[in-house]
């Protein structure tokens, strides 16, 4: 059962969102510095997990022709608009391959996303009704990184590893608010926990990022071993306790940012365009030129940047300029429904 829409969740969605910028934003200037390349990997322990984590607070646990027809339009047909967008764009800014020559099973960049949403609303309905759904789940994402063909294609790892996320959003989108209010001693907790993230954040400045993306197998991160799963293990551990404590501190009331939580689509989707844009235009060197070696002042200021960009991409306006393309409901008419 879903929960009922609730401030919370729509804070929640907004401010993880906005983070999601802060991080793709902090990719250009992390190298060389150790101390960013830490807070990078501690972001991300607690902060994809999150996102997966609101993403399946609202999912649907039953799957009939009305709903497929949602899933194609809202899924997949943004995703082969924006990664044609994207392929494009950067074949322009980067000179890299276009879909057209390698295929579209291999998502751009943060389009992952997209293609992992899918896969995700799919498989819930099989995973919420196994007693032990959860731990199913959590089984499939650690035996995942032993299998040497799921990779990169279709997002086939990173859709595994964090479905228990989307799982767990879903089990505990009701309750979680509620155990809130009843243990207001929470944010010790939280902050502790937040505390261990940031020392395993530390722990994998020097380790490849690819194991927090979950994207690829354990034998490609040089960790062919038997015992390599217990890492992901660990990891899907420490990402679940992550995340919970980082979406603790959503506001629990609507606030000014309330409206955009419901339109975080659209903020997702064109903020990478915005980010690689203004890396291809310098924007990035032009502020490590003026910061000189003091990259963490780059990344304060990258901090509110990218909440602001968050907010203006969440805008109403935005939404009626680009809502045909990130919500193409026009498209019901090309897709209708047997009736009878």
């Amino acid at each position: 059962m879903t929960a009922a829409r609730e401030p919370f969740w729509d804070n929640a969605r907004f401010l993880t969102i906005a983070l999601v910028v802060f991080g793709h934003a902090l990719e250009p200037i992390v190298d060389p510095d150790p101390l960013l390349h830490a807070a990078y990997r501690a972001l991300y322990l607690a902060l994809t997990p999150a996102l997966v984590l609101v993403s399946g607070v609202y999912a649907r646990e039953r799957i009939d022709a009305a709903y497929g027809r949602q899933l194609l339009i809202l899924l997949v047909l943004p995703y082969l608009a924006f990664e044609t967008l994207y392929a494009l764009a950067f074949k322009a800014w980067f000179d890299t391959p276009t879909p057209f020559a390698i295929g579209y099973s291999v998502p751009s960049w943060l389009l992952w996303y997209l293609m992992c949403l899918l896969w995700w609303r799919l498989m819930l309905p099989l995973f919420a009704g196994l007693r032990f759904g959860l731990a199913w789940a959590v089984a499939l994402a650690v035996a995942a990184g032993y299998a040497d063909d799921i990779g990169l294609e279709f997002s086939a790892s990173r859709a595994l590893v964090y479905f228990p996320f989307f799982l767990l959003g879903y089990r505990v989108g009701k309750v979680f608010p509620r155990w809130l209010e009843a243990h207001p001693r929470w944010p010790w907790l939280a902050l502790a926990v937040l505390v261990l993230v940031a020392l395993a954040g530390w722990c994998l400045r020097s380790a490849p990022p690819q194991w927090i993306y979950g994207n690829l197998p354990y034998a490609a991160l040089g960790r062919p071993e038997w015992w390599a799963g217990g890492l992901r293990l660990g990891g899907l551990l420490l990402g679940a306790l992550g995340a919970l404590a980082l979406l603790a501190f959503s506001p629990r009331r609507t606030v000014w940012f309330s409206a955009a939580g419901e339109r975080t689509i659209n903020i997702y989707i064109l903020h990478g365009l915005v980010v690689k844009g203004l890396a291809a235009a310098g924007a990035f060197a032009l502020l490590l030129q003026g910061v000189g070696e003091a990259r963490w002042l780059a990344a304060l200021l990258l901090l509110p940047l990218s909440l602001g960009l968050a907010a203006l991409l969440g805008l109403r306006a935005i939404d009626r300029a680009v809502g045909w393309l990130t919500r193409p409901s026009w498209a019901e008419r090309l897709f209708p429904l047997r009736r009878g």
